[in-house]
């Protein structure tokens, strides 16, 4: 993690996203770029400096939003984190992964009000668009960040795959913050599967995975998506962590639709990683890349 792009509406929910940003940017000795999308009734980049006194309503939007991101670059610089802020016009949400790739960040962290916000620009659907086409993790916050809460982080999957490479970049938070990983399989019906072959999949992942804190967790539920909200309020988790990419069949992680779900109801903030398939070479790599763990195994169900 070095640097994280912080796309801000100036709400509640951005700011929160900003504050868990720079709390982490301070950690991690990273760089965030503020950026701020500013929709206008004309094209403000080509309209003529003569013709902007006739849309006052825009000019008061901009020294607004530019106050706002200085204020948020204080904040970063008053932790001891280097800032810099960016004001985009006349873009939608496809802005900030054209910013994310060209700047070639590796994190995003962003607000959203989920299912309880109004139109915006950086919430509900937006988010989850973020979260579907990011080639980096994307972590979404709703609420205000309680430091101490983080100690606990879930990591959802089905363990089919080799999801390593997209988890070691959830080991760098719980590293970070010194969290306890609770790897978790949700057993659904339509894929049920028996206890011993489910805890031998994910024994086997925790010993070659962590190095430090972790636990094993079977929870039994009728859908994926509930059983891990289920999980993480039971648990009273500070963080989710799920790794996707949009392959079916055999090679089953947890889809797509079923993270954005999550995104967009979970009132904790949730971390999404999207994997692409891995060449041969990585295979033979990850299988090299063994790190023994201890840690405790609990089955579980709602």
């Amino acid at each position: 993690m070095k640097k994280i792009l912080v796309p801000t509406d100036f709400s509640s929910c951005a700011n929160h996203a900003a504050d868990l940003a720079i709390a982490w940017a301070a950690k991690a000795e990273a760089g965030i770029h503020f950026l701020h999308i500013l929709v206008t009734p004309v094209d403000w980049v080509r309209l003529p400096k003569g013709k902007e006194a006739n849309y006052p309503e825009v000019q008061k939007a901009i020294g607004y939003a530019k106050d706002q991101l200085q204020k948020l670059e204080k904040k970063a610089e008053k932790a001891g984190v280097k800032a810099t802020t960016f004001l985009a016009f006349d873009q939608d949400d496809g802005e900030i992964l054209t910013h994310a790739n060209t700047m070639k960040h590796d994190f995003i962290i962003m607000g959203s009000r989920g299912q309880r916000g109004t139109d915006n620009l950086f919430i509900g659907s937006n988010a989850q668009k973020i979260v579907r086409h990011a080639t980096v993790p994307v972590v979404v916050v709703k609420d205000k960040v309680k430091q101490p809460s983080l100690k606990k982080i879930v990591f959802a999957s089905s363990f089919r795959e080799d999801v390593m490479p997209a988890f070691k970049q959830v080991l760098e938070i719980a590293n970070m913050t010194g969290a306890h990983l609770h790897l978790l399989y949700v057993n659904v019906p339509n894929t049920f599967e028996e206890s011993p072959e489910s805890f031998g999949r994910l024994s086997a992942f925790q010993k070659k995975c962590h190095q430090g804190k972790s636990s094993i967790h079977i929870w039994n539920s009728l859908y994926e998506e509930k059983g891990i909200m289920d999980f993480a309020q039971n648990l009273d988790a500070g963080m989710i962590a799920m790794v996707t990419h949009g392959r079916t069949g055999v090679l089953r992680l947890i889809a797509s639709s079923i993270t954005e779900g999550v995104v967009n109801r979970a009132g904790v903030p949730v971390m999404s990683i999207r994997m692409t398939a891995p060449s041969s070479k990585n295979k033979n790599n990850e299988k090299q890349d063994v790190i023994h763990a201890t840690g405790s195994t609990t089955v579980a169900q709602n």
